[in-house]
């Protein structure tokens, strides 16, 4: 039914979409208050695995603006994220 229906070009518009925009989402650490940046990382973990050319983007912007959050860098740390930019 959900094929007759069209479900999955839904589904493919709508992975087409966020691959897309990822990188437009995830939200800039300067912009939280406090030392929680689990947010953050969630989205840029999502970008990881949509584009990894915007995540190697967005690490890069985000290893010379804010170098100095170490809790920034222990959540990427914990989430097991690739700190590479190349």
């Amino acid at each position: 039914m959900v094929a007759r229906l069209g479900g999955t070009v839904v589904a493919d518009l709508l992975m087409a979409f966020w691959a897309r925009n990822i990188a437009d989402l995830v939200p800039d650490p300067g912009s939280d208050s406090g030392s929680d940046y689990s947010r953050c990382v969630d989205w840029l973990a999502a970008s990881c695995e949509l584009d990894a050319a915007a995540y190697r983007r967005i690490l890069a912007d985000w290893t010379t603006r804010h170098a100095r959050r170490r809790n920034l860098w222990r959540d990427i740390d914990t989430r097991k994220l690739p700190r590479d930019t190349r």
